[in-house]
Order: C-alpha cells, then sequence, then structure tokens
C-alpha cells in the first residue's frame, strides 16, 4: 500500500482526528499521515489535559492516543472517548502489555510506526465506530 496520496475514498477521508502524542517528531509524522489520506488533524496534543479540553470543546470522529505522555498514562482520555462514543487507536512503544484490560478491544499500533499497519488499525476504528453508530 502507498502512503501517497490523498486518498478521498479512505475511511479517514473528511474525519477529525484527535493526535495525542508528546513525542514531537512522531506526532509530525502521525498528522502527516493522516492529512495525507484526507483526514482533519486536531492537535496533536502533547498534554493529556490538552485533549480532554479538545475532546470537549470539538467534534471529534476518531483518536491516535499515546499511552504515557509527559509521563502521564492517557486512559482518562480513552474513557472520554468511549464515553462519546469515538473510536480510537492506541499507538506505543509499550506494546499491548502497556494496555489496560478495559481497553483491550482497542487496536494498539507499535512505535516506531509502520505506516500501513497505523493507516489499517485507524481506518478499521473508524469504520467499526461507524457501525456502532449506525445500530
Amino acid at each position: 500500500m502507498s502512503t501517497q496520496g490523498p486518498f478521498p475514498d479512505s475511511a479517514i477521508s473528511g474525519r477529525r482526528i484527535l493526535i495525542l502524542d508528546d513525542e514531537l517528531l512522531i506526532a509530525a509524522d502521525t498528522k502527516a499521515l493522516v492529512t495525507r489520506l484526507g483526514g482533519i488533524v486536531l492537535g496533536p496534543y502533547a498534554r493529556v489535559r490538552a485533549a480532554l479540553e479538545a475532546i470537549q470543546t470539538h467534534p471529534v470522529d476518531g483518536a491516535v492516543l499515546d499511552i504515557n505522555v509527559a509521563g502521564v498514562q492517557s486512559f482518562v482520555v480513552a474513557e472520554a472517548l468511549e464515553a462519546r462514543r469515538v473510536p480510537f487507536v492506541f499507538c506505543t512503544g509499550y506494546g499491548r502489555d502497556s494496555v489496560l484490560p478495559r481497553f483491550q478491544h482497542a487496536p494498539v499500533v507499535e512505535k516506531p510506526l509502520i505506516p500501513e499497519l497505523f493507516i489499517a488499525a485507524l481506518a478499521d476504528a473508524l469504520k467499526a465506530g461507524k457501525a456502532r453508530a449506525e445500530s
């Protein structure tokens, strides 16, 4: 799969995707991937509190969450997203074992990101979220 774009028929195209990651280069790469696929990026945010404020003040269709953000776990952001029925993907260097049991259903993409795996995980999460919303 090529990551050159844009891809107007992508599940990501036109969707508002919040990015929470405190690693500048990874956040920039993630933003570039989402943007190339036609997504609208909120952030990237480098602090949990800023992401929570964004969720409360902006419509969000999906999210990409680093688990450890400046020494704070992002599970409170995942809870806020679930309360709004917004799908999300965890991106972490710590692997699936770092995900709380409550969130084991969420896709996990390991860092460093492999673009094709990241894109597939985010697209699948958005499609599943849309299917849940329509049922």
